[in-house]
């Protein structure tokens, strides 16, 4: 024990408390927490002690436990949309772009007001198709902005809304899942994966790399900073989500990218170029139906992107 001691001190918590405010606590221990998570990559590195693992162990799931005790206590808080729906054309997400399913292709479909027009509602925010998880999630209770990991890649924002369908009111406290692969193309924890053909999956057992969980504020906005996440065998570069709303899984999809960004960031950046001549699944024919398109816009040395999540006014059951 006192060897974990010499390796996490917490430093003491100042909030401004709300007065009988039954979340400052949970509030507290947060913050507390998320210092032992900004220790984690030190902490792994001494994990010969059975006894600092456990801890360890201990402590980054109160902290998750904390927040979703702060999420259901104060449960989903809607606020009224901000957005412009004519003017930036939200109807689904920042991107102006939706992935529907017609026939046997992905049909990439402007949002205009043909859009809003087929759902019978002009002006609304029409609902994030549900793709499923995938079968790479895996929940290592990180809540973190800075998901990389110091893994090699082109930079890249993600920047993500969750509002709700209909009227597009934001949702404060959502908790937000995100996870995809790496620069060639394996996700962190798993054996069995194709990556981009001829790669060793060895580096990436164990590992949980390019995941994490953050809380929207109050316009219902998240921000990952990543890399951008590489296409691999039979599918085109993607990212996954899911959306919880007072412990409540609301959607799990995904969020695809525009084929020439993709192509730009494949042909100049390492390690994705060297295996680019690979590549055989774009965004015309990929097999995953649903989804929605993000916005990328070119930064100095970087990339952003946005797009904005679309879940029901009601939770699963």
């Amino acid at each position: 024990m006192s060897g974990f001691s010499r390796t996490i001190v917490l430093q003491p918590v100042h909030l401004r408390r709300v007065a009988d405010d039954p979340r400052a606590h949970l509030l507290e221990k947060a913050v507390a927490e998320q210092q032992v998570l900004a220790h984690r990559d030190r902490i792994a590195s001494r994990r010969s002690s059975g006894v600092l693992a456990e801890n360890t162990a201990w402590l980054i799931g109160a902290y998750y436990a904390a927040m979703d005790a702060m999420d259901r206590y104060q449960g989903p808080s809607w606020q009224p949309s901000g957005i412009d729906i004519g003017r930036r054309r939200a109807l689904a997400g920042l991107s102006g772009l939706v992935v529907a399913a017609m026939g046997s292709t992905r049909v990439w479909a402007p949002f205009d007001s043909r859009v809003a027009l087929a759902q019978g509602k002009p002006g609304s925010c029409v609902l994030t198709p549900e793709a499923g998880e995938g079968p790479f999630y895996l929940d290592p209770k990180l809540i973190r902005s800075d998901i990389t990991s110091k893994q090699p890649g082109a930079p890249l924002n993600l920047a993500l809304q969750v509002v709700r369908a209909g009227d597009c009111a934001t949702l404060a406290n959502a908790r937000v899942d995100v996870w995809h692969a790496d620069a060639v193309g394996l996700y962190s924890g798993y054996e069995k994966q194709s990556g981009v053909g001829g790669i060793s999956t060895k580096a990436a057992m164990g590992q949980q790399y390019l995941r994490g969980t953050q809380f929207t504020d109050p316009a219902g906005n998240v921000q990952f900073r990543t890399i951008f996440p590489s296409w691999y065998g039979g599918r085109t570069p993607h990212v996954h989500f899911k959306v919880f709303l007072g412990g409540n899984e609301v959607v799990a999809s995904q969020i695809f990218f525009p084929d020439e960004v993709s192509k730009e960031i494949f042909s100049g950046w390492d390690p994705y170029r060297q295996h680019a001549t690979k590549r055989t699944t774009f965004n015309t024919n990929d097999p995953i139906k649903q989804g929605i398109f993000s916005e990328v816009t070119r930064q100095r040395g970087s990339y952003a992107a946005q797009a904005v999540l679309v879940v029901a006014p009601v939770t699963k059951r």
